[in-house]
């Protein structure tokens, strides 16, 4: 009987590990696909600032709006 117990909390330490890993690797992939939209988001407002910047009629509409970088922490 003792050996049926042992395995059952290893089987259970098991599952709980493969779910702390599952759950850390969606958080860090959801962070870094944040972070890389943030930065698209960036160099659009850049293009579109550059091309009203050329003569765009809406060159007096259009501000630079620069994003904060959240990567440090």
């Amino acid at each position: 009987m003792g050996e049926e117990v042992n395995s059952k909390v290893v089987l259970m330490l098991a599952l709980l590990v493969v779910l702390v890993v599952t759950i850390s690797t969606w958080l860090l992939l959801n962070k870094l696909n944040t972070m890389e939209m943030s930065a698209q988001d960036t160099q659009a407002a850049v293009v579109y600032d550059a091309e009203a910047l050329q003569g765009s009629s809406q060159a007096g509409k259009v501000a630079l709006e620069i994003l904060p970088y959240g990567g440090g922490t």
